[in-house]
């Protein structure tokens, strides 16, 4: 017979175990943003912030979870408010914002925008930002890359029921 203390110890541990396996396999993590502050793309991770109001949420999902997996990273995704995210970028909170959000002129020469991966109905662009050029550039590789051999119809797809994407890659060409 097995005593209450060596149960209890035994639960703790599946646990602690049921974590580490729930951490090591999941695709993407939702963080706060005081420890997305800690996370850095030195150990692997790439922090994306999201605007906590948009409506394509489930595609801005997919996609970053599909670029950081080719990109051999994990991605923290941090919903905020619209008008917070490029301070949060500016303030390194995180390393990239996907999402459609209208960029000043003061914002286009401060900071690194990917060519456009979806054209919303009412003509919204999304376009992903960043202050590092070198990231925009391999993200703008992995897009033209994923429009190419079909990936980003099918998130379309799969997200929309419609192709949502098609005319943005045609503003690639």
């Amino acid at each position: 017979m097995i005593s209450k203390p060596k149960i209890i110890v035994l639960i703790i541990l599946f646990i602690i175990i049921a974590f580490l396996v729930w951490f090591l396999l999941d695709d993407h993590i939702r963080v706060s943003q005081r420890e997305a502050r800690r996370i850095t793309m030195r150990y692997g991770f790439l922090v994306a912030g999201m605007d906590s109001s948009c409506m394509h949420m489930d595609f801005n999902l997919a996609l970053g979870s599909k670029i950081t997996s080719k990109l051999h990273m994990r991605v923290a995704f941090i919903t905020s408010p619209r008008d917070d995210l490029f301070a949060g970028l500016e303030a390194g909170r995180y390393d990239i914002i996907l999402s459609s959000i209208p960029s000043t002129p003061e914002q286009e020469t401060a900071f690194s925008f990917s060519k456009p991966y979806l054209v919303t109905l009412e003509g919204d662009l999304f376009s992903i930002s960043a202050q590092n050029y070198r990231l925009i550039q391999a993200i703008n590789a992995l897009l033209e890359e994923m429009f190419d051999d079909g990936t980003m119809l099918r998130i379309s797809m799969d997200i929309f029921g419609l192709d949502m994407v098609t005319q943005a890659w045609r503003t690639w060409r």
